[in-house]
């Protein structure tokens, strides 16, 4: 992941689908444990928005699962990634406007 330059990976079952995400840091908390890996994993299988998705509503659910990403999907395929980060960036620009 870190080669990727991103702390986070996103897991897909074998049709593509999201299924959740881990970062790093979790994946090395772990130790080598799948199962807590599995908890993180499935913790955010609903941490994802759509394409359409309002800033708000994505703010929302990244506060509702304590995490600092959010996939993007558009209908049901992984198109994009969504950070926290990302969002305080642009609130930031639009209040020097």
């Amino acid at each position: 992941m870190k080669d990727a330059g991103t702390n986070v990976a996103f897991i897909l079952n074998e049709a593509g689908t999201p299924l959740g995400h881990f970062t790093i840091a979790e994946f090395e908390e772990c130790k080598g444990d799948l199962k807590g890996l599995r908890k993180k994993v499935l913790r955010t299988e609903r941490a994802f928005v759509q394409t359409t998705t309002s800033l708000p509503d994505a703010l929302s659910l990244l506060l509702e699962f304590d995490s600092d990403y959010l996939g993007i999907l558009k209908g049901e395929e992984l198109c994009g990634m969504l950070s926290f980060k990302d969002i305080r960036r642009h609130v930031y620009r639009k209040e020097g406007e």
